[in-house]
């Protein structure tokens, strides 16, 4: 049984050849993002609610395992069944639309420019879209 306001977050991050110009920034945006999720009233442990974050430039990401059909069934078994949030960050807007054949919803999509400015400005956007998932207004 879940136990209420209580969040887990499952955060992928784009670790590919194209996202090394802005690893330091990655690392450092996303130890921001963890540390005011962390002060973010509940708690992250057996969770009510499951939020699903992936942030991507697009790049050198061919899966040989899994196809946007597979992707898409298992999204939508996840937040049928499971009531789980998925947010998708991606820096091409090719890749946002792809986001959106996997099943991930459009208010949940978003693009970010891939600068050291806009790495950070994407963590900010995640930690809010991802409060309000654990208030329960996502």
């Amino acid at each position: 049984m879940a136990r209420a306001n209580h969040t887990h977050i499952l955060f992928i991050l784009d670790r590919s050849g194209s996202m090394q110009t802005l690893h330091a920034d990655v690392v450092g945006g996303f130890n921001q993002f963890l540390s005011s999720q962390q002060a973010a009233e509940g708690t992250a442990d057996r969770p009510e609610r499951v939020v699903v974050a992936v942030m991507t430039d697009g790049e050198e990401n061919a899966s040989l395992e899994y196809t946007f059909e597979r992707i898409q069934t298992m999204i939508e078994h996840q937040r049928s069944f499971y009531n789980w949030e998925f947010v998708f960050l991606a820096s091409e807007l090719r890749t946002l639309d792809i986001s959106l054949d996997m099943g991930v919803k459009r208010e949940k999509s978003r693009r970010w420019v891939k600068s050291s400015a806009g790495t950070m400005a994407a963590f900010s956007i995640m930690d809010l879209e991802i409060r309000k998932v654990r208030r329960g207004e996502g």
